[in-house]
């Protein structure tokens, strides 16, 4: 099973975003904070990240520490804000998913950059 970290702040967005990628096949590490996303880090193996834009700063050093490891390590940055607007991308395997989306587009996003396999 492909496993996924999400990292937001929000327990109502980890919530929503467990229940579609869980119904879609996918296994899920949350973390709501830094250190509990390092630790998700040094115990699991992820397939791909999901990362709140509004939380970036928080995680970028997870993010970081991950590239390490798994250079190519797709990340989908969830945001507000519409992409022209954003920082530029740190890595070519990173998108963004602009808010509010929906599941279909959620899920679709991830099968189309999920590895085929780990």
């Amino acid at each position: 099973m492909n496993k996924i970290l999400v990292l937001d702040t929000k327990l109502f967005m980890l919530r929503l975003l467990q229940h579609h990628l869980e119904r879609a096949g996918y296994e899920m590490v949350q973390a709501r904070n830094g250190e509990d996303a390092l630790r998700a880090v040094q115990l699991n193996q992820f397939s791909m990240v999901l990362l709140d834009d509004s939380s970036r700063e928080l995680f970028d050093p997870v993010i970081a520490l991950l590239r390490m490891t798994q250079k190519h390590i797709p990340v989908i940055r969830m945001s507000e804000i519409p992409p022209g607007m954003l920082l530029p991308r740190s890595n070519e395997n990173e998108i963004v998913l602009t808010k509010p989306f929906s599941p279909t587009q959620l899920v679709s996003e991830v099968r189309r950059l999920m590895p085929a396999s780990i």
